[in-house]
């Protein structure tokens, strides 16, 4: 707002300018008085209330009297009537703004938090704040006297009307400094903002100015001033008035008619134009590149003045030449081998994937951390589940674990029946405390309640002391292994992998090679889009100085693709620096085979699944009640005609060779489970690679979990 002030004031000095700085003779009789003028305002405030209306107050005491300084500021204009006597008008804002503050009070027992986070009941004190925010734009209509030294005394009345009246109320705590409201968990409460309740816009106000001229610059005059306004009427239906003393400085000046001045003007024109042959111009064109003006003045009395212009004007015409541009887009295919082969067709073919994703039923902690925000899982809201689909989610690993107490609260709220058991571990000896260890499933427990509306009594709380071999070269990553809170269920549909189908495609040939050739006279560059029905799916750009060749290569397999079978259409546009243009476009027919159309047309085709589901307990090759409801499930994807791969691992914990047999006796273990009647046409393969390769993170807790499966690959051709 002040800065606004400070514009009104330069606006007024600019418009002021001509009869303020200039020396042009004035005609002595002064049209009108101007001031301009800001300062500090004291505001008085009278008040005899404890609440506004029927906002709410906890204060014990009302309200009383207020100070507070602000600002204002003003511009006005004064007509004489007399030698004297001047009669006008101020407009002008001023900020009534104070804040009111109660005396302390005690409020007795109070629930708090303090700063280790306990609540706590504590005696506190506090203070009732209120702080209204009032800004008044105003007319003040007033009538001066001048003294002959130039002292100026007046009185008048001042309609305002409030532009701005909200306030704020609120409660403090005072002491003890160290603690907070609950549950508003702040210094702070009963907070209310919001406009003044049947606030009265319109004032009037009679006022009583004087001012002393103190220096001038120029023809403005620099004024100290002080003038008080008395208000007489309320701010709103409270007994509260607000009167205000300003003590400031004004800019003032008089405003004279000018005496109109006589000018007489003429003009010679002198064109001189040559001519240019250009091969960069597209047509015949005359442009003005010269202009200069001279003038001479001539006084031929005190209120005339003649002045004499010659204006010397120089032109050129340009003669069309024509200039040469080349523009040539050539495509072909590249091999595996990278040569280059003529291709008349691109063919994008889709191969389908589905991939199982194992559910670790485990959240990991750091150490003293509690809250489920602090580890790994996503937390959503409550108006984000009725969306959730775990089929729907990214086809990796790490965005299904993150999202694994989501999917088992998905499970749990369409199966009605299913119950669950959080079992979290601690150790005295190994500094894992108890305390913390229910914390953390009593969080997970307050999501699945409040955010999924999971009944409270289908979810118990485990409470386990472990032990670990504290003599164990493993024993810092079973430490950080022991900081979990686990979930089971009686049902296995709680344990079951998480199924997410996805598409991936390859084209031949591999790549598509574009050549794009610029060049002319000067400078080119080049400008190439590839499009598919109105679709930009790729664009290029470049420049040479006289001519060359960018060759580019396309992997068309990589988003944006082509999405139908359409042509390509490559269309290439080579530019000079004087905004010729050449053309020249390419296209490239293309045949996509999708899954959906190899089925259609009944040719074979490979259905890809992955499984990274039978993840085993530590040091443990035996296969428990929920991996066999797992294996049965894949046991159903293998067809006679299925080639099935089975792959052990183990983690970073025990010797390589240990590891290579211990995952050795996983993969058998789980191809006797997966060999059937139905698939006994299936070829099976075992490879226990054990800890010499790990396919997920062994430094983390969760990725030395993972690593302790079977991976199984089964591809099957559909088709005929």
């Amino acid at each position: 707002m002040i800065q606004k002030v400070y514009q009104l004031v330069f606006f007024i000095l600019l418009f002021t300018n001509i009869n303020l700085f200039s020396e042009e003779e004035k005609d002595p009789t002064p049209l009108f008085y101007w001031n301009i003028g800001g300062g500090m305002s004291l505001n008085l405030h009278s008040a005899n209330f404890t609440n506004l209306g029927d906002i709410p107050c906890c204060s014990p005491e009302e309200y009383g009297a207020q100070t507070a300084l602000s600002w204002g500021a003003n511009a006005g204009l004064y007509f004489p009537f007399t030698q004297n006597w001047l009669v006008g008008f101020d407009i002008g804002i001023v900020d009534l703004s104070a804040d009111f503050v109660s005396n302390e009070t005690n409020i007795g027992k109070t629930q708090v938090r303090n700063s280790s986070g306990e609540i706590a009941i504590k005696d506190v004190e506090v203070e009732y704040i209120l702080k209204p925010e009032l800004l008044k734009t105003s007319i003040n209509l007033g009538i001066k006297y001048r003294f002959n030294n130039g002292f100026l005394i007046g009185v008048g009345t001042r309609l305002g009307y409030f532009i701005s009246s909200d306030f704020e109320q609120y409660e403090k705590i005072v002491t003890p400094d160290n603690v907070t409201f609950v549950p508003e968990e702040s210094l702070v409460r009963n907070k209310y903002s919001e406009e003044i309740p049947d606030i009265n816009p319109v004032s009037i106000a009679p006022n009583l100015w004087l001012a002393y001229p103190l220096m001038s610059i120029g023809n403005v005059t620099v004024s100290p001033e002080i003038s008080y306004f008395f208000n007489l009427s309320n701010v709103n239906s409270n007994d509260w008035q607000v009167n205000n003393l300003n003590i400031g400085v004004s800019l003032g000046g008089i405003f004279y008619k000018s005496i109109e001045e006589k000018v007489l003007r003429d003009t010679v024109y002198l064109r001189d134009t040559f001519e240019i042959q250009d091969y960069a111009a597209k047509d015949e064109s005359i442009k003005l590149i010269s202009r200069e003006v001279s003038e001479e003045k001539e006084e031929i009395n005190s209120s005339t003045t003649a002045y004499h212009f010659t204006i010397n004007e120089k032109y050129e015409k340009r003669i069309n030449r024509a200039s040469g541009l080349i523009a040539k887009v050539e495509t072909y295919g590249i091999d595996k081998n990278g040569r280059a082969i003529e291709v008349p067709l691109v063919v994008i073919e889709e191969f389908e994937s589905i991939e199982g994703f194992p559910l670790l039923p485990y959240v990991y902690y750091e150490k003293g951390d509690y809250l489920l925000g602090t580890s790994s899982q996503n937390i959503i809201s409550s108006g984000e589940t009725a969306g959730f689909i775990p089929e729907k989610l990214k086809s990796n690993i790490d965005t299904v674990l993150s999202n694994m107490v989501n999917i088992i609260a998905k499970r749990m709220r369409d199966a009605q029946l299913m119950k669950l058991k959080l079992s979290s571990f601690y150790s005295k000896d190994l500094g894992i405390r108890k305390d913390v260890a229910e914390k953390r499933a009593s969080e997970i427990k307050k999501y699945m309640t409040n955010v999924w509306n999971i009944s409270d009594e289908r979810i118990s709380l485990d409470l386990k002391d472990v032990e670990i071999d504290t003599g164990s070269k493993d024993y810092q990553d079973l430490l950080e292994e022991a900081r979990r809170v686990e979930f089971s269920s009686s049902s296995l549909q709680m344990s079951e992998p998480v199924f997410i189908s996805d598409i991936f495609r390859s084209s031949n040939p591999p790549l598509i090679g574009i050549d794009f050739t610029s060049g002319g006279t000067n400078k080119t560059t080049y400008l190439a889009k590839a499009t598919q029905d109105g679709r930009v799916l790729r664009t290029y750009s470049g420049g040479v100085e006289n001519k060359g060749t960018d060759k580019i290569e396309w992997d068309i397999t990589k988003e944006p693709i082509p999405q139908r079978e359409k042509n390509i259409d490559v269309a290439l546009e080579v530019k000079d620096k004087f905004g010729n243009i050449a053309r020249d476009s390419a296209s490239i027919k293309i045949e996509q085979i999708t899954v959906k159309k190899k089925r259609e047309i009944r040719q074979d085709d490979v259905v890809f699944e992955k499984y990274t589901l039978v993840v085993f307990d530590y040091n443990s090759s035996e296969i428990t009640k929920v991996q066999r409801n797992i294996i049965n499930m894949i046991k159903g994807k293998i067809k006679s005609n299925s080639s099935v791969q089975i792959e052990g691992y183990a983690d970073r914990t025990g010797t390589g060779a240990y590891n290579k047999n211990l995952a050795k006796d996983r993969c058998n273990n789980v191809l006797g489970y997966l060999k059937t009647e139905e698939n006994k046409g299936a070829k099976f393969s075992i490879h226990p690679i054990g800890s010499s390769k790990f396919i997920y993170d062994n430094d983390t807790p969760v990725g030395r979990s993972l690593s302790r499966c079977v991976r199984i690959i089964i591809a099957t051709p559909v088709g005929d």
